[in-house]
């Protein structure tokens, strides 16, 4: 236990943050070899926090999560995961800074909040951590594909304007950005859709229905809703670039502003502590 909490939660930030400042040297002065070490770090880091969760799980004999800094510890886990996959697709550091941050800024919390000793009753049942793990794995996805919409969107801005600054020179070109973005939706997209699934049937073991109307079974299906409509608007020849980075933030802030007010004004089943 003690293992997985230093890498899990109490050290792991450090390396994060130690990518954090590697990517903010490369972002400054523009050298690829601390472009190569803040993602070696990043690596590292992902490597590191990976086998933490596994051994949580193992040694606790219940997989993450169950408490408010196990989410976030995954929440940085996932983040990070889908970042250098991305990364590694595009051979772009770029977004090393933005992703960097936030994915520092979650592990800090979860630092914060630490690990659960106890595990509630309606959380061990056998579907809840594939569930839990998919909503926020595409949580994670969904975070990064909204910080890369941004990033289109002030690029886009700097060129329309011909305000060339050290951000257009270090941020990747805007066909890449939309095509990482377009690849954090798809798989977040995917990984919702099995959380729905799989929350459906934790719902029919803990509740005996499918569906009761929770408010955050609600939020999580208009989350997909919003998700799928920007896959198909996609599609359409005269809503590409700009206008397909502004519906992704604005699906993403429909959904943060759908959780937050769950979170402190409707009573939810989703609430175990």
């Amino acid at each position: 236990m003690i293992l997985s909490s230093w890498l899990a939660f109490r050290a792991i930030w450090i390396v994060y943050l130690l990518a954090l400042v590697l990517y903010t040297v490369w972002f400054r002065s523009g050298q690829d070899v601390w472009g190569r070490r803040a993602s070696r770090t990043l690596r590292i880091g992902v490597a590191a926090h990976t086998v933490g969760l596994v051994v949580l799980g193992v040694v606790r004999g219940e997989w993450p999560p169950v408490s408010l800094g196990e989410t976030f510890s995954l929440l940085a886990w996932s983040t990070a995961a889908i970042y250098v996959y991305l990364e590694f697709r595009s051979r772009e550091w770029g977004m090393g800074l933005m992703a960097a941050f936030i994915i520092t800024t979650f592990s800090v919390v979860a630092a914060w909040a630490g690990p659960s000793a106890q595990v509630a009753a309606v959380l061990r049942d056998y579907f809840f951590a594939p569930h839990a793990l998919a909503n926020i794995f595409a949580f994670g996805c969904f975070t990064m594909s909204a910080f890369l919409s941004l990033a289109y969107v002030l690029q886009y801005r700097q060129l329309r304007n011909r305000n060339p600054g050290l951000l257009l020179q270090r941020l990747p070109a805007l066909e890449t950005l939309d095509r990482m973005a377009r690849q954090a939706v798809r798989i977040g997209f995917f990984f919702l859709s099995v959380g729905l699934v799989l929350g459906a049937i934790l719902a029919e073991n803990a509740w005996g229905t499918p569906w009761s109307w929770d408010p955050k079974q609600c939020m999580t299906l208009l989350t997909w809703m919003l998700y799928g409509g920007v896959l198909v608007l996609r599609r359409m020849r005269d809503w590409q670039g700009g206008r397909v980075a502004v519906t992704n933030l604005v699906a993403f802030a429909s959904m943060i502003s759908g959780l937050v007010l769950i979170r402190v004004l409707v009573d939810s089943a989703h609430r175990f502590g």
